[in-house]
């Protein structure tokens, strides 16, 4: 979304709306709330309203140009640039500049590459590919570029479409460029329908492909577009008509903002409400001949007061500016918790302060042409200012994020971000065909003694088993499956959500266990993701007990390897070292207590009090601080953690490695040779 690539003042003959700035304030006061954690649960449909009013906005300025014979691809560029690319160039930079007091050159690094991708106007290829399960967290001051990028992308080859209906007499009956309009609207909708649809069922690849770009995304501003090449007797309505349509056009707007919510299918016809609601408000409010007594509706009236119109025509600069303000203010919090409210309206009262500065002393003094007044000179500027984006983001990628800014600790906890081991799915096709990683003895003709089995839990356990098995001269063999526990007879969320079929593949690994003779079994997994309802905490309880009794009974020693400290939030981030006379530490306590990790284990811990035949192993209780109410996080100072919740492989070996020796130690010590 981009709220500035709608002009704040029009020339005289073509008509100031002061009710589309206030309906531009509207939309991006949703947002920053939504996104400042201020209620407006659906306030990202800011966006979509925003690509209605560019859509109207622009399509309207290039038929008066092509209509008129003076329509130039290189003026409207100009304007373009004059609008778009002073105050954007000024945040990335500013971005930049912050990042040089990041405490993880990761950060840092990512950071420099979406503004190189902004520079390209491709921000949303770059955040189009969704986080995957192992991914370091989210850290993305420079997300809201993709909504730019993607009016930025219409820009380039709407205006030559439009221009080619009229060059090829397509559009001399405007009626007929209006179906041709809706055509590609219907078209563009279509294919974002589908796209939700399939990638909730099928991938988020093509769920986030959706969302960021500009193919499943044009349907929006061509709404607008429509609206703009309507003819003047579709505008020309009865007083009570307007005053009907901008009431639900009102309500279709900000119904959404209280009633939709984060992780629902969208864009898809979701989406659709909002878009018409914006439209409808613009449509009840445009002036026509056909009436002398003319005036805004009700609506209109309340969306062209003062403090509306000033919030609208400073809404390019706030939502530039809001969006890293909130990301680098909230970089020591923990995940999924928000800011105190007294944090965010703070927060939100700087990116306002920044907006209005942005706006008055960047946006006014390029778009009035006071600074580089002339064509070649904007685009000159512009040049330089990009060719300067570029070298400093390509200079902190190119250095990795200039690590000499590190102390000791700095340096070694940026190390631990990418200390990960083992970090690889497998199918059911590679467990059937053999494909599957072995540990401990490198002896290619002993058979596997031990499977560890789990999610990506038992992945970041790698490195401590491979170390027991060496010790004890066996071998190990590994199934894992991000987000799928290991247990039988049981389906849950999150691994629908990563489509997986969790009963298809412990069926799988039953099967392995029983052809290969294996007769330790380790189960591990991030057990509290599997709890989040009520039903599905009974659904994981009830299963992993059948399982350990299934396993018992086909003649297997079971130990169940219970959870680290989960501590949802990226430890090295908030550990990071000091770097000069900077340091970025967390915001508040972010510790996991012990009584939190009990909670969100109760599940282990009522199963490990029963006698089952099972070996329950729990790493927690070595990690527990003196004061035996935290965890620790930390061995020396560095993290024993690559993100909030798996262990680094120096983790692992530390905290993990001692719990197989003391409670695995005597079981295999008469059973091999010997350390390798």
């Amino acid at each position: 979304m981009s709220p500035g690539n709608s002009e704040a003042r029009k020339p005289a003959h073509l008509a100031y709306r002061p009710d589309i700035d206030g309906l531009r304030a509207v939309a991006v006061l949703v947002v920053v709330f939504y996104h400042a954690g201020l209620g407006c649960p659906g306030g990202f449909v800011g966006v979509d309203v925003f690509f209605v009013i560019s859509g109207y906005l622009i399509t309207a300025l290039l038929m008066r140009d092509i209509r008129a014979g003076t329509f130039s691809f290189v003026t409207f560029w100009e304007r373009r640039t004059r609008r778009i690319f002073p105050a954007c160039a000024a945040v990335i930079l500013v971005t930049l500049a912050a990042g040089l007091f990041l405490p993880l050159t990761a950060d840092f690094v990512k950071l420099a590459k979406s503004a190189l991708a902004q520079a390209a106007m491709a921000a949303n290829f770059y955040f189009w590919p969704s986080d995957r399960y192992f991914a370091e967290g989210s850290f993305k001051p420079l997300l809201h570029m993709w909504s730019l990028a993607v009016e930025e992308q219409f820009y380039i080859f709407f205006p030559f479409g439009l221009w080619m209906l009229y060059r090829f007499r397509q559009a001399q009956r405007q009626i007929k460029l209006v179906w041709w309009l809706l055509a590609a609207t219907l078209a563009s909708l279509v294919l974002a329908t589908l796209g939700v649809h399939r990638g909730h069922e099928r991938s988020d690849f093509i769920l986030s492909a959706t969302f960021y770009l500009l193919p499943t995304r044009a349907w929006e501003l061509l709404i607008g577009a429509v609206l703009a090449a309507l003819p003047a007797a579709c505008m020309a309505s009865p007083r009570w008509v307007r005053e009907v349509a901008a009431w639900a056009g009102l309500a279709g707007v900000l119904l959404p903002v209280h009633r939709y919510y984060g992780g629902m299918a969208f864009p898809g016809l979701a989406a659709l409400l909002p878009c018409l609601g914006a439209a409808a408000i613009i449509w009840a409010n445009t002036p026509n001949g056909a009436s002398a007594d003319w005036k805004l509706t009700i609506p209109g009236r309340l969306l062209a007061l003062r403090p509306l119109v000033f919030i609208g025509l400073i809404s390019y600069s706030l939502y530039l500016w809001h969006w890293p303000v909130l990301v680098f203010g909230n970089y020591g919090a923990r995940d999924g918790t928000a800011a105190s409210a007294g944090e965010a309206w703070i927060q939100v009262a700087v990116s306002m302060v920044l907006a209005v500065l942005s706006w008055r002393w960047i946006e006014t003094p390029f778009r009035t042409k006071r600074i580089a007044g002339t064509r070649r000179g904007i685009f000159r500027l512009a040049g330089v200012a990009t060719a300067l984006l570029v070298m400093i983001a390509g200079a902190v990628v190119v250095s990795d994020g200039f690590p000499s800014r590190m102390d000791q600790h700095g340096r070694l906890n940026n190390a631990a971000l990418g200390d990960k081991g083992f970090n690889e799915d497998l199918r059911a096709a590679d467990v059937l065909e053999g494909r599957i990683p072995r540990f401990g003895v490198p002896d290619a003709s002993l058979p596997p003694r031990i499977l560890l089995w789990g999610d990506s839990h038992a992945m970041h356990a790698v490195g401590a088993l491979d170390s027991f098995c060496r010790e004890h001269g066996i071998v190990a063999e590994m199934i894992a499956q991000n987000a799928t526990p290991p247990v039988m007879g049981a389906s849950f969320g999150i691994s629908k959500t990563y489509n997986y079929d969790g009963l298809a593949w412990a069926d799988t690994a039953i099967g392995h266990i029983k052809s290969s003779g294996i007769k330790d079994v380790i189960l591990a997994a991030r057990w509290n993701i599997y709890t989040e309802t009520p039903a599905e905490e009974d659904l994981l309880e009830t299963s992993l007990q059948d399982t350990i009794l299934h396993l018992s009974r086909m003649g297997c020693r079971v130990w169940v390897l219970q959870d680290v400290p989960d501590f949802r939030a990226v430890v090295p981030r908030l550990i990071g070292g000091s770097q000069g006379r900077f340091s970025w530490g967390p915001r508040g306590e972010w510790r996991q207590t012990r009584e939190r990790h009990l909670r969100e284990n109760r599940v282990l811990e009522r199963l490990a009090a029963r006698n089952l035949p099972a070996t329950f192993l729990d790493p927690a209780q070595d990690l527990l601080e003196p004061d035996g109410i935290h965890y620790r996080a930390t061995q020396d100072g560095v993290s024993l953690y690559f993100d909030g919740n798996h262990l680094t492989t120096r983790g692992t070996r530390l905290v993990l490695l001692p719990l197989l020796r003391e409670k695995m130690g005597r079981a295999f010590s008469g059973d091999a040779a010997g350390p390798d």
